[in-house]
């Protein structure tokens, strides 16, 4: 028994020391190229981690880029990544790991964004992909999924909030679920408000901003 319990005991000290082992990875692009003294240094550090970057929409003081692989064969999307100047160089502001495809993608807005004393930044994203769905909750149809996913970062880091203020669900041409919303900011909230019902859009509640 004495035996048991002395063994019992060491397994759990390993269990014990592999849980404090364990640990949160960031993102790749966060972990490969955070920084960079210029533009073409970033673009060369995401070309040796077999990225490329393409910058879809600039304001002053911010890039948004779409990264996608080297090898992309179909126009797939890795990421879309904020970069915030920072001196004469840039850095890594906000991070959007959505997927998808470049051709059924548009960028709609880069904007700087500011909420009392905070400020941050926010991008607009409008998607359209593939998708099903049952209105009878016994057959399922092959239906087109339209959505805008506005999405926030403070630019200090690569965390970001995407909220989906409007989408609709689209068979045949025909719209059969849809949900039309606004976003208002205000005391680093964002509050959401709209009508009609669908599933993959945002909750009309109000969220906590990220800006700082």
């Amino acid at each position: 028994m004495r035996g048991l319990r002395v063994a019992f005991l060491i397994a759990l000290a390993g269990h014990t020391a592999a849980a404090k082992r364990m640990v949160i990875m960031e993102p790749p692009l966060a972990r490969a190229c955070p920084s960079a003294k210029s533009w073409p240094q970033l673009a060369d550090c995401m070309k040796l981690h077999g990225l490329k970057g393409t910058v879809v929409r600039q304001i002053d003081d911010a890039k948004l880029v779409v990264v996608q692989p080297l090898e992309a064969k179909q126009g797939e999307i890795e990421a879309w990544a904020l970069y915030v100047a920072a001196g004469t160089g840039w850095k890594l502001g906000g991070l959007a790991q959505n997927g998808g495809f470049l051709a059924d993608a548009e960028v709609l807005r880069l904007e700087r964004v500011t909420s009392g004393a905070r400020h941050g930044y926010r991008f607009d994203i409008a998607t359209s992909q593939q998708s099903s769905v049952s209105l009878d909750q016994v057959t399922v149809q092959s239906s087109l999924l339209r959505e805008t996913q506005a999405t926030f970062c403070s630019g200090l880091g690569y965390s970001c909030m995407t909220i989906v203020p409007s989408c609709e669900q689209l068979v045949f041409g025909q719209t059969v679920l849809a949900f039309a919303g606004s976003i208002a900011i205000k005391d680093n909230q964002i509050q959401v408000t709209g009508v009609g019902s669908q599933p993959s859009c945002s909750s009309a509640e109000t969220y906590t901003a990220m800006f700082q």
